[in-house]
């Protein structure tokens, strides 16, 4: 990722934006969870997605939680960790 002009630029050459995508996945029982609008840096030609600093850790925090039963499988990012705000 380089910046160039106040844009960043993905190593495929294409623009990098920041764009709210649900993180979902499933564990090996088949049990389905997801994260809904995290907040992530996309490109608009390969379409890979990251996700940074602690937007990483929030998603791995909430997806500990949520396979030990303490967050429903189906949340939203923007309410995540509300109770220690």
């Amino acid at each position: 990722m380089n910046a160039v002009a106040n844009q960043m630029l993905c190593s495929c050459g294409g623009h990098i934006e920041e764009r709210l995508k649900d993180k979902k996945w499933a564990d090996a029982l088949g049990k389905k969870y997801v994260i809904y609008n995290a907040p992530t840096y996309c490109c608009d030609e390969c379409e890979d997605a990251m996700y940074v600093g602690d937007v990483q850790i929030y998603v791995s925090l909430a997806a500990d939680r949520m396979r030990k039963g303490e967050l429903p499988n189906e949340v939203e990012y923007r309410n995540l960790f509300k109770e220690n705000q």
